[in-house]
């Protein structure tokens, strides 16, 4: 697993709610949402997972996501700049998921130009369920 390789921390704040989705659907959306956010994260840092008032968040702490990477990161085989593989479709199926339960996809993204500063650095994928 990625996250042990990276040494990658996964912090949880999960409260219950009522989600009426498929099964498999509403994993492959939750399990996309973090796997890409530990290939993105740097080593040694934390991911956290928050469930709270029917909104899903995941926030990384890796390179952030430019204003111009922005534009195309929902789109099928696009990808950031990263080693660590993938293929670029694990945005695009979890924007057609919300597309097809009308499922609001927000990303917020802090990047800072200095890489020293990498802290400051984040990205934040919310789903209003």
């Amino acid at each position: 697993d990625i996250s042990i390789t990276k040494n990658i921390q996964i912090n949880p704040n999960l409260f219950s709610c009522f989600i009426k989705m498929d099964k498999t659907k509403t994993q492959k959306l939750v399990n996309n949402l973090i796997s890409n956010a530990i290939k993105y994260s740097y080593k040694d840092s934390i991911i956290e997972v928050t469930l709270k008032d029917n909104i899903l968040y995941v926030r990384d702490f890796g390179r952030g996501i430019s204003k111009d990477e922005e534009k195309n990161i929902f789109k099928r085989y696009k990808r950031g700049n990263n080693n660590e593989g993938g293929f670029g479709i694990g945005l695009d199926i979890v924007k057609r998921i919300c597309n097809e339960y009308n499922l609001l996809l927000n990303l917020k993204s802090w990047v800072d130009d200095d890489a020293r500063k990498r802290n400051n650095q984040s990205s934040r994928f919310s789903v209003s369920l």
